[in-house]
């Protein structure tokens, strides 16, 4: 099962510029998060998604699980 485990340093690769450019996760889930909302992402990783939940403003909240190895 080891040998199947990403390795940490490809995590820079997920959250490159380049896939932000291609995949804007703030226009995936602008028609999904709004203010005020709680925004629960499972395996977020490196965040990639995660920042762009911050849209759900002062009152909404973000909780972000992934498993600790």
């Amino acid at each position: 099962m080891a040998n199947r485990v990403c390795q940490w340093w490809l995590g820079y690769l997920l959250a490159s510029p380049l896939r932000r450019y291609r995949y804007d996760p703030f226009k995936i889930l602008a028609p999904y998060v709004r203010e005020g909302m709680t925004v629960l992402e499972t395996a977020p990783g490196m965040g990639f998604s995660a920042r762009s939940c911050f849209s759900v403003g002062v009152f909404g909240r973000v909780i972000a699980m992934d498993i600790g190895i």
